[in-house]
């Protein structure tokens, strides 16, 4: 009975020494697998943090704009325009009323003179989409001595300049763009009736306002008597005669002098008749006529 009993024992301590063992080295528990999209592709799994590190960010709307581009020109009556060009170079879009152009000009030497408002408006009524282009057009007073021109592009939300253009050395541009390139080509003497005539030529590309003007010199004298003029409008690479003039009284032997004065900024440019090419003249000698 007594074996019985240890035998018993033994057996138990042997089965319970066995489930401790099974149970210190039971395996971790299974991760849980990655969900599976629709495609079959596993679903990374992410902490928050990381997700918060990997998310992309909304693309910045950045307010920019610039001119492209800015030339001179001219009207069909011979007023002098500007153009700009403004495009929006960012992302967002631009209320056109938020954006000015101002021009400036100053003339020749800079050094002694100052800048002057050669006018300026808002870029657009509308909206400027990103990339969008826009042309503005303005009138302004050209001098016969302007040297330079220059327009800013201004943000009045951002209260700053955003581009600037400048044109310089203008009155000593090559011809087609030099603005005071008119020729006196011919003039013409008719003797029986006391009269002349000049043919001229617009050599630029541009359409300007000047006037021709006639000046007697009587032989053995140095006093000028005035011999008729004319205002003409002409246009670019044009031609044209004016209209007879009157030289009442010349002589044989008399001196007769064609100037050309250029009608620019009137009474605002504070110039003089030699500033706007009328000290150069193409003179004859009555009763002849002559090319030039």
């Amino acid at each position: 009975m007594k074996k019985l009993t240890l035998l018993t024992a033994l057996i138990t301590a042997c089965f319970l020494t066995l489930f401790l063992l099974n149970d210190g080295f039971a395996a971790p528990p299974a991760k849980p697998k990655a969900p599976l999209t629709p495609a079959g592709t596993a679903t990374p799994q992410t902490t928050p943090a990381a997700n918060q590190q990997s998310a992309v960010p909304g693309s910045l709307k950045i307010r920019k704009a610039e001119m492209t581009n800015l030339v001179i020109g001219t009207a069909a009556d011979g007023t002098w325009t500007w153009k700009a060009t403004v495009k929006n170079t960012g992302t967002a879009a631009l209320n056109g009323k938020d954006l000015t152009v101002q021009g400036s000009s100053i003339s020749f030497p800079p050094a002694q003179n100052t800048w002057k408002p050669a006018s300026g408006s808002i870029v657009s009524s509308g909206t400027l989409a990103p990339n969008q282009s826009v042309e503005v057009l303005r009138h302004w007073t050209r001098c016969c001595l302007t040297d330079q021109l220059k327009v800013e592009l201004r943000d009045t939300v951002a209260n700053k300049v955003l581009d600037t253009k400048l044109l310089a050395g203008l009155i000593y541009s090559a011809a087609p763009m030099k603005p005071l390139d008119v020729r006196v080509k011919r003039i013409e003497w008719d003797d029986s009736a006391k009269t002349w005539k000049a043919t001229v030529k617009n050599n630029t590309n541009f359409t300007l306002k000047f006037s021709v003007q006639g000046y007697l010199w009587p032989a053995g004298t140095n006093s000028p008597v005035p011999a008729g003029g004319q205002q003409l409008t002409l246009g670019p690479q044009a031609e044209k005669t004016a209209m007879a003039l009157h030289a009442t009284g010349a002589k044989n032997g008399d001196l007769l002098k064609v100037h050309i004065h250029f009608l620019m900024g009137a009474g605002a440019c504070n110039e003089n008749w030699e500033d706007c090419g009328g000290r150069g003249s193409h003179n004859i000698t009555i009763p002849n006529s002559a090319n030039f």
